[in-house]
């Protein structure tokens, strides 16, 4: 079976699948290759089914294939059938909202009993809501966890500490006197602009500190982000692996803005810590 999620149908999507196949089918002979597209996204009409190949209306190939149109099925989600899609609930239905996803971690919980399965559905759940951008990463820890788990303290802070506290207390402390600086530079070049406001020399100051402080917040800012981001892929590996390497944390801080997507990627469809570090470290280097 050669099953390939798309979120909707674009023009190239027959060509591609009539490759693949052909591909899979060669490397898999002489067993028989199925491919089945999956599509997420409603659209009024059924995606075509066929790939062909026609001069005028002669047709010398032609490739069929069925289709899942996901969209069709939201009520039998929702019933409980066909749980094991639940985590696709935001993007099948409008609006994603705090109901809709209580109502998606209720049917994971209710209907998969397999541990290892639920932990992944889960994930897979925090990941597609934190993409919306619409909740913070710790209320959808909060909300996806299972009933068993204790946290009634952060979990990335306890995975903190036990990986590498004494390091994360000391960024902080750099990260801390660093702001402190940058503010008292800030309050000095305020003083000076105040001083000589009546002046052009002044007024050029002013303006170097407002643009200072500008570049200061954007700084402050995409830190605050990439915090955010680390410690919601720190929280997703320690609820999918037992045991994360210190190797694979580095990793992670070091990952560009541009490759977060990516990342997550990755995070999210590695069987296992070893699959995931390997993958992270074949990632090309962004600037």
């Amino acid at each position: 079976m050669h099953i390939d999620f798309q979120l909707e149908h674009d023009g190239n999507c027959p060509r591609r699948f009539f490759v693949y196949n052909a591909m899979l089918s060669e490397l898999n002979k002489p067993t028989p290759v199925i491919t089945l597209p999956v599509y997420i996204r409603a659209r009024v009409s059924d995606p075509p089914n066929n790939y062909e190949v026609k001069i005028d209306k002669t047709v010398f190939h032609q490739f069929t294939y069925r289709s899942i149109n996901l969209w069709r099925y939201v009520d039998q989600i929702r019933s409980g059938e066909l749980y094991i899609f639940a985590p696709l609930l935001p993007v099948l239905t409008q609006p994603m909202d705090e109901a809709l996803l209580r109502e998606e971690r209720e049917l994971i919980l209710t209907h998969e009993k397999d541990t290892d399965r639920q932990r992944t559905l889960l994930t897979t759940a925090i990941l597609i809501a934190a993409q919306s951008k619409l909740f913070s990463s710790d209320f959808l820890w909060t909300l996806f966890k299972e009933d068993q788990m204790d946290l009634d303290n952060p979990v990335i802070a306890k995975f903190f500490n036990r990986a590498y506290g004494e390091k994360l207390a000391a960024e902080k402390q750099k990260l801390a006197a660093e702001a402190q600086k940058v503010a008292q530079k800030l309050h000095e070049e305020l003083a000076v602009a105040t001083q000589r406001a009546a002046t052009a020399e002044a007024e050029a100051a002013r303006r170097g500190a407002e643009a200072e402080r500008r570049e200061t917040e954007a700084i402050r800012r995409e830190t605050e982000a990439t915090q955010q981001w680390q410690e919601l892929m720190f929280k997703v590996l320690e609820h999918r692996f037992p045991a994360v390497p210190m190797a694979l944390i580095l990793l992670l801080q070091a990952v560009k803005p541009a490759q977060r997507s990516r990342v997550s990627d990755i995070i999210l469809d590695s069987p296992d810590v070893d699959s995931c570090l390997q993958a992270l470290r074949q990632l090309p280097a962004e600037a």
